[in-house]
C-alpha cells in the first residue's frame, strides 16, 4: 500500500487520523474554506490545513493581501487625478 504524506501547509504538522482537518482553495480575489472530506484536497493549488489556528493564519494572511492590494490600488487612482 502507498501511503501519501499530508502536512499542514502553514506549520508542518504532518496529518495523522485526526478529524478536524480543513482544504482550502484560492481563486483568484475569492478563497474557499471547507472540511476535509472535500473533493478538493488533493487536487493542485489546495492548501491543507491542521486546525483552527491555521485556519485562521491563512485567512488573516489573505484578508491582509486583498487589503494591501486594495490599498495601493486606490493610491494610484488618487495620483491619477
Amino acid at each position: 500500500m502507498i501511503r501519501q504524506a499530508i502536512s499542514c501547509d502553514i506549520c508542518g504538522t504532518e496529518k495523522k487520523q485526526t478529524n478536524h482537518w480543513f482544504v482550502a482553495v484560492r481563486s483568484g480575489r475569492r478563497a474557499a474554506v471547507s472540511g476535509w472530506k472535500s473533493r478538493n484536497r488533493l487536487r493542485p493549488g489546495t492548501k491543507h490545513l491542521c486546525g483552527q489556528t491555521c485556519l485562521h493564519k491563512l485567512v488573516d494572511e489573505f484578508m491582509a493581501q486583498r487589503l494591501w492590494r486594495r490599498g495601493c490600488s486606490r493610491a494610484l487612482r488618487t495620483r491619477a487625478k
